[in-house]
């Protein structure tokens, strides 16, 4: 009964410690991606279990030699001189990913400020104006919803339209 438990007391914690593997990659609208397989043609980077990114070449499994002359590990050998250039800043790869979301923040708000524009200069221009009803047809707007569609057009410009 002992040797049961200093067993279960011993192996149990392993899986525990054991970091898990896995590719992080990032798409064409700069969102960070992370797999436990490799994804089909995407340049996707190996995290190891010591949670170091080594660029493998697609389908290169860890631990497998790169016929190319880089080390088993994926990254190129040297004389030690640059050790730990490959291990990514935490706080830089956080900046990165801000600066990518403001981007993509800035981009919709440019096309949301044109929209509000578009909206307005239509609403202003035309007396009558048709909107779908729903059932496939058309319909004109009364003035009342045309007066508020105006002022959504309005502060849709306020919200976006900075500068």
């Amino acid at each position: 009964m002992k040797k049961l438990i200093l067993f279960l007391a011993v192996s149990l914690p392993a899986p525990l410690l054991a970091a898990p593997e896995y590719y992080v990659w990032v798409d064409e609208n700069g969102i960070t991606n992370y797999s436990q397989r490799n994804p089909q043609g995407v340049d996707a980077e190996y995290v190891g279990p010591n949670r170091t990114v080594d660029s493998r070449r697609p389908g290169q499994r860890p631990g497998e030699s790169d016929p190319g002359g880089l080390g088993d590990n994926g990254v190129e050998q040297t004389d030690g001189d640059d050790a730990g250039e490959n291990t990514a800043d935490p706080e830089e790869v956080i900046a990165e990913q801000r600066a990518r979301i403001a981007d993509q923040i800035a981009q919709v708000k440019r096309q949301n400020c044109e929209i509000g524009k578009n909206n307005l200069a239509q609403l202003r221009a035309f007396a009558r104006v048709r909107v779908p009803d729903g059932n496939g047809g058309e319909r004109v707007l009364t003035d009342q919803e045309k007066q508020s569609r105006i002022a959504q057009a309005q502060e849709t410009i306020r919200e976006n339209c900075n500068g």
